[in-house]
């Protein structure tokens, strides 16, 4: 903390090992001494008006003479007459981050001279190709001696005429595509491949090579039916007079690469969302400590607290200690441990998530429930992972009705066939209770519902959404076993389906249900009604 000239009055044990000092060497010295000098314009005027600063990322000068990168932000307290009396300042060291980012940077430089060394390798060898095959009809044998060294090159390499049909085919691509010579050639590599031809077409079809070189990725299946990604690269090479051009082809297997670029991209993902939720729960875990502290006191006998009062402290600490299980949760899943599933009654964490968010739903905002008190069906859930999950969903709806609506909560049971389940990825034949989630508010444009799972994905405004509520929702259903559905109409609304495998029932899973229960409206509903038998 410091005064508004930015003077130190107190430091945490954080801010005195980012700075080198102990926390007394700290107090009465100015912050931008430790701040380095290229930064210090930044900081000063940031400093001036620091109810217009937002986050942003400076150069601290410790007192060894190193030199972190931390991400700095500042929070104003200020008297009644709106002067600024404290600044409360915020360091994150993200020296390993910046760390990380030159090191990617650095692989990927180097990845591209690498490409371009190969491609001009390549081009090199394509050269030497055009050059044998311009004096075919004078040596056969030439032919063959330059096909040995061609067949040296790891790349399947063959030839096409204009019509795609392979006229010359490598031990390369039969080591990559598993046909031999005698079975490719003659055939179109259409047929063979399944190539990509939408692709070709936009930049240049082999059938109509202009310009005469092209190179880009392509999908492809081999013999044996697999699908691996290529890196093709093709000129065009001109035969005799009055002949179409053929086609010569070089493709390099970059399927693994691409994988590892997916587990790559995967891996720094899981670990930036493990950072986080460590952080935010040590957060969290602080600014709830006093809150259920003081429903705790305000909730002693001696408080002699009115009735109204009292219900209002016990939603306070019911809503604070689901918050700390959620802060458990949280450090759980940054730690990599898996919660504990029971045998749930699925209506009881919707109905707990209805009660909590009755009392402080937006003004406008008015919430219908359909959850029949004897529904019996059970779920093997934890209940922490399941309220989270309705909670999110149910605030995100609250969030797309600004003008107000009506969200709405209801459960039902759904058989699923094996031609169902086809629809859903991971999904297996059997009964599931079905949690719908519906509002009538803004919906979502239909390009962008696809995404609305992805992590770190928002359509809220900067600032006002984290982009995670919806990627935990997906995550922790299919931990659970089961699977979301979504259907949204601009102006109109969105509904969630939640289909969670149910554990039980008091009647039997392997009868298909006669009849769609009454009290769902058929809006909500997630299949037609089935007639019976």
């Amino acid at each position: 903390m410091t005064d508004s000239h930015g003077l130190i009055y107190h430091a945490n044990r954080a801010a005195a090992v980012l700075c080198g000092l102990s926390q007394d060497a700290l107090i009465h010295k100015p912050l931008i001494v430790f701040i380095v000098e290229a930064d210090r314009p930044t900081f000063q005027a940031r400093l001036a008006a620091p109810g217009e600063a937002q986050d942003w990322e400076i150069t601290l000068l410790r007192r060894d003479k190193t030199r972190l990168t931390v991400a700095i932000s500042v929070a104003v307290r200020q008297n009644a007459q709106g002067e600024a009396l404290t600044l409360l300042w915020l360091l994150r060291d993200i020296t390993p981050r910046k760390q990380m980012e030159d090191q990617l940077q650095a692989a990927h430089d180097h990845l591209e001279r690498q490409v371009a060394t190969r491609t001009a390798e390549l081009t090199v060898a394509n050269a030497e190709l055009q050059q044998a095959l311009d004096h075919y009809h004078q040596a056969e044998a030439h032919i063959r001696y330059q096909a040995a060294l061609i067949d040296q090159v790891s790349d399947a390499m063959y030839v096409q005429d204009g019509q795609g049909r392979v006229e010359f085919w490598g031990l390369g691509a039969e080591r990559l595509y598993g046909w031999t010579a005698a079975e490719a050639l003659g055939q179109s590599t259409d047929n063979l491949f399944q190539e990509d031809w939408d692709v070709l077409r936009l930049r240049g079809s082999p059938s109509q090579p202009e310009p005469d070189f092209w190179q880009g990725e392509l999908n492809q299946k081999t013999q044996a039916g697999q699908s691996i990604t290529v890196l093709s690269r093709r000129t065009s090479i001109q035969g005799d007079t009055g002949q179409p051009p053929s086609l010569l082809v070089m493709n390099t297997d970059i399927t693994h690469l691409k994988l590892l670029e997916a587990q790559l991209y995967r891996t720094q993902r899981i670990e930036s969302l493990g950072i986080l939720a460590s952080g935010l729960a040590h957060d969290l875990n602080n600014a709830l400590t006093p809150v259920l502290t003081a429903a705790d006191l305000l909730l002693l006998p001696t408080s002699a607290l009115p009735e109204s009062v009292s219900h209002l402290v016990r939603l306070i600490k019911s809503g604070g200690t689901r918050s700390v299980a959620l802060i458990q949760q949280l450090m759980l899943f940054a730690q990599g441990t898996p919660m504990q599933r029971l045998p749930l009654w699925l209506r009881h964490p919707l109905l707990a998530v209805a009660e909590l968010l009755r009392p402080t739903l937006p003004r406008g905002v008015e919430i219908v429930v359909h959850i029949p008190p004897d529904w019996p069906h059970r779920v093997l859930a934890n209940p922490t992972q399941l309220q989270q999950v309705f909670m999110n969903l149910c605030l995100n709806a609250c969030d797309a009705m600004p003008q107000g609506g009506t969200l709405t909560l209801a459960v039902a049971d759904d058989w699923l066939d094996e031609t169902s389940t086809q629809a859903y990825l991971g999904a297996r034949p059997g009964r599931y209770g079905v949690v719908t989630v519906a509002d009538t508010g803004m919906g979502i444009e239909p390009s962008l519902v696809d995404q609305i799972f992805d992590p770190f994905f928002t359509t809220k405004p900067p600032g006002q959404g984290t982009g995670l509520g919806l990627s935990t929702v997906f995550s922790l259903v299919k931990q659970h076993g089961g699977f979301l559905r979504v259907e949204s109409q601009v102006g109109q609304g969105t509904t969630f389906w939640v289909y969670l495998p149910i554990l039980d029932t008091l009647a039997s899973t392997l009868e298909r249900p006669q009849s769609i229960p009454t009290h769902q409206a058929s809006k909500l509903s997630p299949h037609p009604p089935t007639p019976s038998p």
